[in-house]
């Protein structure tokens, strides 16, 4: 069943940007940092960049929300078990000026897992629940070189996927065999054997809008976490190996915009 996440019919007229959580609406001071990454040795301060971020993301909410209010003719969304994301166009070229990195949140209107923030943690991807787990060797590279790391920011989108980090080798981003929206550890490239290492794009913004989408060729699905208080929703690729989800997993569109350095250190 084709589900589309963001052209729901609008059950909540008061959404408001206070539901996305405080680690990306607050900002705290940190020694400034070296974005020495694709190249690049410019010196932004640390705070200058969470704080491009935090107005990015509620740029990318605010948007997301004016679209809803201007769409009154679209469906209920409603509980699956087989989702897919619909675009607004197929091509998965991103916006102009996009130097690869990216933040994503969620659209599902009318749902728990509306408007919230794709989190890297331990190895798996969450909306909602507690910060990223990431890292930085503080005692060899020194603090100034840390990203702030209380954000996840990926890289790519071109069929293959990576988070957006400082780590030498990067860490790939993939679809385990069981579903779930995966990460390699930093200095691995293990991967499960049978797990999806491609298929993802972007798709950049139009029709006016300020987000982007970001995609998987089955659709993104979301599934309460043990939990979910803490923990949130897991992520997972609808994959043909026969994975199945319950009654309360949703699917959802993964709107993005773009950030301008990777989010961590590793994560």
């Amino acid at each position: 069943m084709l589900y589309k996440g963001v052209c729901e019919r609008r059950s909540q007229r008061d959404i408001t940007l206070s539901k996305l959580p405080k680690a990306i609406t607050t900002t705290t001071k940190k020694p400034p940092f070296s974005t020495k990454t694709l190249g690049s040795s410019t010196l932004l301060p640390q705070t200058t960049t969470k704080m491009k971020y935090t107005v990015a993301l509620s740029a990318l909410a605010a948007s997301a929300m004016a679209w809803e209010h201007k769409s009154s003719a679209c469906p209920k969304p409603e509980h699956t078990t087989t989702v897919t994301v619909g675009q607004p166009s197929a091509t998965p070229t991103p916006p102009a000026n996009d130097n690869g990195y990216f933040g994503v949140i969620s659209s599902r209107s009318a749902s728990p897992i509306h408007l919230l923030p794709l989190t890297a943690r331990g190895n798996k991807f969450y909306l909602g629940g507690g910060p990223p787990s990431s890292y930085c060797p503080v005692e060899s590279v020194g603090a100034a070189n840390c990203p702030p790391g209380n954000t996840t920011v990926l890289a790519g989108g071109d069929q293959t996927l990576s988070l957006g980090v400082v780590v030498p080798g990067g860490q790939q981003v993939y679809v385990a065999p069981d579903g779930a929206l995966s990460y390699t550890t930093a200095h691995s490239a293990a991967i499960p054997a049978g797990s999806e290492q491609t298929g993802f794009s972007r798709t950049a913004p139009a029709n006016g809008n300020a987000f982007g989408y970001l995609n998987f060729d089955t659709g993104f699905v979301a599934c309460p976490a043990a939990n979910v208080t803490a923990d949130g929703y897991q992520v997972f690729g609808q994959v043909a190996s026969g994975a199945t989800f319950g009654d309360d997993c949703l699917g959802f569109s993964a709107l993005t915009v773009a950030v301008d350095q990777p989010g961590a250190w590793q994560y």
